[in-house]
């Protein structure tokens, strides 16, 4: 219960900040993944992730594609946030 209400205040305080800074155009982005395979090294591939979790953990990999995808956008795109669940997360 407390893991949720810090997670949703820091979606809080993101939302403020990107507000703050939108005058600057400085974007700011509230990325929101799921269980990560950071367990198993960057350099082994998202497939050792993938098969190591049978798919349940979203590599590593993955986290650092779309991260590269935002900081490549122009600066008039303002992605405000992103939910990253593994197609197997009931929950997310």
């Amino acid at each position: 219960m407390a893991n949720t209400a810090s997670k949703f205040g820091l979606r809080g305080v993101v939302h403020a900040l990107r507000e703050c800074l939108r005058e600057h155009r400085i974007p700011v982005t509230s990325l929101n993944p799921g269980s990560i395979a950071a367990e198993i090294a960057y350099e082994a591939g998202a497939e050792a992730a993938i098969q190591t979790y049978d798919s349940r953990q979203i590599p590593m990999q993955d986290l650092v594609l779309l991260l590269r995808c935002l900081r490549q956008l122009s600066r008039v795109s303002c992605v405000k946030e992103i939910d990253i669940p593994a197609m197997s997360d009931r929950y997310a």
